[in-house]
């Protein structure tokens, strides 16, 4: 027989938490910590320990009533029932020796034992509670309008119980914990009768509906939806962020979600302007065609997909993106090391098939001889829909603002999922992207040139050192597959795989050297070939449990991680010497490979694994109040690398933890939270060999985060709102002191706040705006840096996109956007000697939206600003993009 303590929880489906704690001492915090676990432990101790206490009672042909009150008795407490639930004059046998009231229980009650809760009456006295048994389950359904099409954003709720929901964009809903038993869907629409739909449910069991058609056509749906206040950009759900589904409200990391709804209206066609619109993130490329991003003072590459890390060099286009997560602060707990950074996760969810046959094709042409088309298609496989296809592809080409350059790719991204069963099912996807393009080249400034801004490299804006024939070839190919299986009601089971091909070919990466004023050497490397691979496989359990009445969800994982790196490149020939004061000559492919044939040829493997396993546990110790506690363990294991067929000494094993605590407390339920969390990461650091020829084992570098704020979803979801103060500090960092010998003392700091608004304050107006303040020094390090700025990290940067749709009677359905970006000025290089200018930037978009099809017109870049990033790259002027877009 099941104990009483097993399944014995009213809420049998997975609900969301919350968590609180202020940023105090050292010891204050490690006080408070023990005061929780002290009261985590009560807590439970309180609802469990009465039903565990153990009885030995001989009693024949009893009254249960009487046997109740003995019981009572000798495990001093009460109990309280309703006679409509048990039958106190039924006789039954007391025989039971050293065995827990809990179990006695369940012999006397049978499944009734499952409804007793342990509470306090005031008396001091315990009283068991017996209250029936809370059966539920869900229902599952789809809308759709009378010409067969997708009922999105339509109201659902459960007829006299005020449970319900919104559908989605594709008119798919689910309602959980629905009492068993006939019940009543009630699908209304502003302005229309509502649709009724009977329905039988069956405790444990999802209940899914036939489609529910309402008598209008998509193209009136669509006149009807507009008109209410919807803010479009405040959906924060999500699984990847803690590993199982927290409600924005209920975790205690800050985080930013671009929907794909906004990168729609911003008309985005690059992966890196689609960043510049999340709150505290600049995004970059690097010398090596990278997307990168600075998030709180640290470089954050784009390697997670569908909360697996990837290849970090991994190509990307916005053709298959359904949205981008960008959790703040150092993850290494949930996502390990190496892939991850200090600053933030980002991680790219990836189109999905759907259950409704769909499609969407798309065409930008712009400045710069832009062109872009997108093809979107989605469809069913068979009749039940458990097989569903979809697939996204784009083709891309654009010239450049600069006198080089340019861009050519195309992706192809197909998906398949597989629904064999309501307990298991499979999704498989694929991603093939192969691109063109040339590398911007590299400024190296030495303390000889006069100029401290780089303003001064404006007359080189246009006019590149590079050459128009440097084309060289990326390819990225990435494959994801992931198994869901239901194991129970209350647990899970999720295996996943990602497989990332990346090739480098042909490829050159420039450097202008400034030795002085006068004297640029033009230098470079050309990788002949170089590839990179990352095997991921992870396998996570999802469930939730209960001591006594606290619930507690949790996720336990194991994770490897595989990667390696094999390289042909020429390294570092000079090409030639030049007085950028005078007119010079392009950098000419065949020059560059007449040298390539006479120099040597370096050839490298790198092969690294990474074992892992983590858990993280969130407890409900009351109904707003939560607590987050994890741990990981990573297990670093570097091979022998070899250069130039030369085995190397550089492998090394090394072994991490890496804790991460959270804390919520909604001070207004389902509305206002007050959060605290403390968070780390981690890098494997190699051994160094000192100048005496010994060899100095070092320890991960490690990154600590302690941070609180606030975080709103008021006036029914009108005003989203995050506001939060963190503190980064780095330590294990190595420097090299005066007699040249390495020493893993240095230390940094990162600190500063983070602001988020989503609003929608009047009936077709949207607003997204961020600040982010962040200090990034090092305190202990080389000479030369510290007490001095870290690189590329700016202090101040702003955000905003306002989005204005009218819907009357003139200019119906006509759209307008503008917003832009404040990025702050930030030091080039470690002595802080040269300053990359802050940076203003203005967009504006227009477009006139229906059921079917949309046109829109944006201009990026309004004001013409000519500006360089943090490695000092020009970035592109103004900017014209037309688009058209059909859907059916």
């Amino acid at each position: 027989m099941k104990s009483l303590f097993q399944n014995s929880s009213p809420f049998p489906y997975p609900t969301k938490i919350p968590g609180s704690q202020a940023r105090p001492s050292r010891l204050s915090r490690l006080f408070i910590l023990l005061i929780f676990m002290a009261f985590t432990a009560a807590s439970a101790h309180s609802q469990s320990s009465v039903l565990q206490k153990r009885i030995t009672v001989q009693q024949a042909d009893i009254a249960l009533g009487d046997a109740l009150l003995l019981l009572g008795d000798k495990a001093g407490c009460t109990f309280s029932y309703s006679s409509s639930l048990i039958d106190p004059q039924r006789k039954v046998q007391l025989q039971y020796d050293n065995v827990p009231l809990g179990r006695i229980l369940e012999d006397l009650l049978g499944e009734v034992a499952k409804g007793a809760r342990v509470q306090d009456n005031g008396s001091g006295v315990p009283q068991v509670a017996i209250r029936p048994v809370r059966r539920t389950g869900a229902i599952k359904g789809e809308i759709r309008t009378s010409d067969g099409k997708p009922a999105g954003f339509v109201n659902v709720s459960i007829k006299g119980l005020g449970k319900g929901t919104v559908a989605d964009e594709n008119g798919s809903f689910t309602i959980r914990n629905v009492p068993d038993g006939a019940q009543t869907v009630v699908v209304r629409l502003i302005g229309y009768e509502a649709v009724e739909q009977a329905c039988t449910v069956e405790p444990g069991m999802v209940s899914e509906l036939p489609v529910i058609h309402i008598q209008e056509s998509s193209s009136t749906l669509q006149e009807v939806i507009v008109q209410g206040n919807v803010n479009a950009f405040a959906n924060k759900e999500t699984d990847y962020a803690a590993r199982m589904p927290l409600k924005n409200l209920e975790n205690a990391q800050v985080y930013n979600v671009i929907s794909k709804e906004f990168l729609n209206q911003q008309l985005v066609v690059d992966y890196k302007d689609a960043l510049k619109t999340a709150p505290g993130v600049v995004p970059f490329i690097s010398a090596a065609g990278t997307n990168l991003a600075y998030i709180r003072g640290f470089p954050v590459q784009a390697s997670v997909r569908n909360g697996l890390a990837t290849q970090t060099w991994t190509l990307v286009d916005p053709g298959n993106i359904e949205r981008i997560e960008i959790l703040k602060g150092p993850s290494g707990t949930l996502f390990g090391a190496n892939n991850v950074s200090f600053g933030a996760v980002v991680n790219r969810v990836t189109k999905k098939p759907m259950e409704t046959f769909r499609g969407e094709l798309s065409y930008s042409l712009g400045s710069w001889n832009l062109s872009r088309l997108l093809v979107d298609i989605n469809a069913p496989v068979n009749a039940d829909k458990t097989a569903l296809f979809r697939v996204n592809a784009a083709l891309h080409e654009e010239k450049t603002f600069q006198n080089f350059g340019g861009n050519k790719s195309y992706i192809v991204a197909p998906s398949f999922s597989y629904k064999v069963n309501d307990r298991l099912s499979f999704l498989f996807e694929t991603e093939f992207f192969k691109g063109q393009m040339i590398q911007q080249p590299y400024n190296v400034l030495t303390t000889d040139v006069t100029f401290r801004n780089l303003n001064a490299l404006k007359p080189f804006y246009k006019n590149s050192f590079a050459g128009s024939d440097l084309e060289g070839t990326k390819i990225s190919n990435n494959f994801y597959a992931v198994s869901n299986y239901r194991i129970s009601d209350r647990w899970t089971s999720q295996t996943g795989l990602a497989y990332s091909f990346n090739r480098e070919a042909d490829q050159f990466q420039l450097t202008a050297n400034w030795l002085n004023d006068t004297t640029v050497a033009r230098t470079f490397w050309k990788n002949l070939r170089r590839d990179f691979s990352t095997l991921n496989l992870q396998q996570n359990f999802n469930g939730e449990y209960y001591t006594g009445n606290m619930r507690h969800r949790i996720v336990l994982g194991i994770n490897l991680i595989r990667n390696t790196d094999d390289r042909f490149v020429v390294e570092d020939p000079r090409y030639d010497t030049l007085n950028p004061a005078r007119p010079f000559k392009p950098f000419f492919r065949d020059k560059a490979d007449a040298i390539v044939a006479r120099s040597t040829i370096q050839n490298s493997h790198l092969d690294w694994m990474t074992y892992s396993a983590y858990f993280s546990n969130v407890s409900n110790i009351t109904d707003r109040l939560l607590l987050m506690l994890s741990l990981r363990f990573d297990r670093y294991d570097k091979n022998n690398s070899t250069r130039n067929g030369t085995v190397s000494v550089d492998a090394y094993q090394q072994n991490a933890l890496s804790p991460k605590l959270g804390l919520i407390y909604q001070v207004v339920k389902d509305q206002v939270s007050l959060f605290a969390n403390y968070m780390n990461g981690f890098n494997n650091v190699g051994p160094v060999t000192q100048p005496n020829g010994e060899v100095l084992e070092l320890k991960p570098q490690r990154a600590n985060q302690w941070e609180g704020g606030v975080k709103m979803e008021t006036f029914n979801k009108k005003l989203s709102a995050t506001v939060s103060i963190y503190d980064i500090r780095v330590s294990n960092s190595t420097r090299t002191n005066e007699q040249q010998f390495t020493v893993q003392d240095g230390t940094q700091r990162s600190r500063g706040t983070d602001l988020e608004i989503i609003a929608n304050p009047l009936k077709g107006l949207n607003i997204q705006a961020g600040y982010s303040y962040n200090k990034n020094t090092y305190l202990k390090a080389d000479e030369s840096m510290e007490g001095k700025w870290v690189t590329g990290s700016p202090k101040n940067i702003f955000t905003a996109w306002l989005t204005y749709k009218h819907t009357g009677r003139v200019l119906n359905n006509v759209g307008v956007g503008f917003g832009g970006n404040y990025v702050d000025d930030v030091f080039y290089d470690a002595a802080n000697l040269f300053v990359v200018p802050a940076y203003t930037l203005l967009n504006g978009t227009v477009y006139y939206e229906k059921a079917k099809w949309r046109i829109g017109l944006k201009v990026n870049n309004i004001t013409n600003t000519e500006y360089f990033n943090a490695w000092s790259y020009p970035q592109p002027t103004r900017q014209l993009i037309g688009n058209l877009t059909f859907k059916f």
